[in-house]
């Protein structure tokens, strides 16, 4: 199941992501040792959820890197026990559609 949206960004050098991430932030490991490199981050969590929603921007050189990192996270939420995961990203994806 797809974790991601790929956002509209105007800019030459870097592209802005949103994807489903568990509030322990597995995407700063994940990342870090894929060697995609994040601008900036924005994240928002609702109380009493584990799930967080994390919008980043990333080199567009770098994309390739991150959609196959970004997979990890949903492997590593599933293992955590987060039975909510999938649902979290079926709601992302329907955003997407609209």
């Amino acid at each position: 199941m797809k974790n991601y949206l790929m956002l509209k960004d105007f800019s030459i050098f870097s592209q802005k992501y949103v994807f489903v991430d568990v509030n322990e932030l597995l995407y700063t490991r994940i990342f870090r040792e894929a060697g995609v490199r994040i601008k900036e981050t924005w994240e928002y969590a609702k109380e009493g959820s584990g799930l967080m929603l994390i919008i980043c921007r990333i080199l567009k050189k770098d994309r390739e890197k991150f959609e196959k990192a970004v997979v990890q996270i949903r492997n590593g939420a599933i293992l955590m026990g987060y039975r909510d995961y999938d649902d979290a990203c079926r709601m992302l994806q329907d955003i997407e559609k609209r």
